[in-house]
C-alpha cells in the first residue's frame, strides 16, 4: 500500500514522508510534524491504535490530523473502535483515489476553518473575560475600604492595558489576514470587510458596505448560500460551503466560505465569517482531470 500510494499523493501536490513501521513513523513525527497522517492499523511492530494514542498524548503533535486505514480490519467493529479512539476518519481499502483525495481536502479545509474560528473565539473570550475581571476586582475594592482606592485604580489600568493589547491584535489580525473575514448584517448586507476583500476580488469594501451579498455570490451557488444563511440566522451550527464569488474583472473565482451567528442577548444579531480563495487550486485540479481524461480517452485507433 505504501508503495502505491505514496507516488498517487505526490502526484497530487503533496509532501510525502514513508515510515513502513509504527516507531519509525512515530519518529518522522516528531522530527517533522506533519500536517496530515495516513496510518495503517496494521502494522509489522506496534498496533497502529498504539501509534495514534502516542501521538495524541504529545502536546506537539495532538492537533496532527490522523486518519486510520485498513484493508483487512473494515468490519464495523474495527471502523467503531477506531473512531473510538478519536481518529479524525477511518478509511476502509480498497478506496477509489479521488474519494480519498476528497476526504483529504474535505478534512483539511475543516481543520482550517476550525482553526481560524477557535482562534478568533479565545481572542474574543480573553477580551470579555479581561474586562469580567477588571469590573469583579473593581466593585469588590470600593467596597472594602478607601485603603485599596489605590490598588483598586492600579488593576483598572492594567486591566485596560490588556484590553488596548487585546484590540490592537485583533485589529492586526483583521488587517494582515490573507483570507476574507466578514460581517453581515441580519438581513445579509454586508457590515465589515478587511483589505484581504479587496486583494483577492479587487473590488474596493466600500463599494460592497452595505450591499447584500446574493450579489457577489454566483448565481447557481446562491440557492445553498441562502440556505447557509437561514440556517446560522436560526441558530443552526456551521458548515464549510464551496462557492463561486464575482471579482471586480468580471470573472468568477472560487472560495471556501464558513459563518457562525453573532449573539446579543441570546438572539441573532449577525453573521461573522471567513472566506478563502481556493481558485489556484480548484483550476488546478480541473487541468489534473482533463489530462487524465485526455489519457484515458486518446484519439484514433491503438
Amino acid at each position: 500500500m505504501l508503495l502505491a500510494l505514496a507516488p498517487l499523493l505526490r502526484a497530487n501536490d503533496y509532501q510525502v514522508s514513508e515510515a513502513s513501521t509504527g516507531e519509525e513513523c512515530l519518529r518522522r513525527v516528531r522530527e517533522e510534524r506533519p500536517e496530515l497522517i495516513l496510518l495503517d492499523v496494521l502494522l509489522p511492530d506496534i498496533s497502529g491504535l498504539e501509534v495514534y494514542r502516542r501521538i495524541k498524548a504529545d502536546p506537539e503533535s495532538q492537533n496532527i490530523l490522523v486518519i486510520l486505514i485498513s484493508g483487512k480490519l473494515t468490519a464495523s467493529g474495527s471502523r467503531i473502535a477506531g473512531l473510538d479512539v478519536g481518529a479524525d476518519e477511518y478509511i476502509a481499502r480498497p478506496i477509489a483515489l479521488p474519494e480519498l483525495l476528497a476526504r483529504l481536502r474535505s478534512l483539511q479545509r475543516l481543520k482550517e476553518a476550525l482553526d481560524e474560528l477557535r482562534a478568533a473565539d479565545l481572542r474574543l473570550r480573553e477580551t470579555n473575560e479581561a474586562i469580567e475581571r477588571s469590573v469583579a476586582q473593581r466593585t469588590a475594592q470600593l467596597e472594602a475600604a478607601n485603603r485599596n482606592l489605590c490598588a483598586e485604580i492600579c488593576e483598572h489600568v492594567r486591566a485596560e492595558q490588556s484590553l488596548r493589547e487585546s484590540e490592537k491584535r485583533y485589529r492586526t489580525f483583521l488587517e494582515t489576514a490573507p483570507d476574507i473575514i466578514y460581517n453581515l448584517s441580519i438581513e445579509g448586507t454586508f457590515t465589515s470587510l478587511n483589505p484581504a476583500f479587496e486583494k483577492i476580488t479587487g473590488w474596493s469594501r466600500e463599494q460592497w458596505l452595505g450591499q447584500h451579498y446574493s450579489a457577489i455570490v454566483h448565481p447557481h451557488d446562491l440557492p445553498k448560500v441562502t440556505d447557509s444563511f437561514r440556517r446560522l440566522v436560526r441558530g443552526e451550527d456551521p458548515r464549510l460551503l464551496e462557492i463561486r464569488f464575482r471579482s471586480q474583472r468580471g470573472e468568477y473565482l472560487f472560495g471556501d466560505i464558513i459563518g457562525t451567528a453573532e449573539i446579543k442577548d441570546n438572539q441573532v444579531v449577525g453573521l461573522f465569517g471567513f472566506g478563502r480563495d481556493i481558485t489556484k487550486r480548484k483550476t488546478g485540479r480541473t487541468t489534473i482531470e482533463r489530462r487524465v481524461c485526455c489519457h484515458a480517452h486518446p484519439r484514433g485507433g491503438g
